[in-house]
């Protein structure tokens, strides 16, 4: 399951955070947060990206480049960005990694300081 604080990635390697833990059938609500882009400051996997900080740039950039993912969602009567599961490629769960950073008894001091 792909819950609120998940990210996932799409084919197309944009990051997205997911909302909710309520979805569409065969979709996730979830808003990009790092995209590829040549001018981006952080690079992943040979990929540069840029962030995208606030909620109208977020929504711009999926009309701009993603309308597709875009669909209006007769629950909550508003459209809102849907991910399809066939267009995740991987999905991240920053909770699970915490726990098993945490019970892995082997941390750096920056971790340690980190978990604390």
């Amino acid at each position: 399951m792909i819950f609120e604080g998940d990210y996932i990635e799409d084919r197309f390697k944009a990051i997205f955070d997911v909302r909710g833990f309520l979805h569409p059938p065969g979709a996730v609500i979830a808003y990009p947060k790092y995209v590829p882009s040549a001018q981006g400051e952080r690079t992943r996997e040979g990929c540069k990206y840029r962030r995208i900080y606030n909620l109208t740039e977020r929504v711009r950039f999926l009309e701009e480049n993603h309308p597709q993912y875009l669909r209006q969602d007769p629950y909550l009567g508003m459209v809102v960005p849907s991910i399809p599961l066939e267009e995740i490629v991987r999905v991240y769960k920053p909770r699970e990694g915490f726990a098993k950073l945490k019970s892995s008894g082997k941390l750096s001091r920056l971790a340690s300081k980190a978990l604390t």
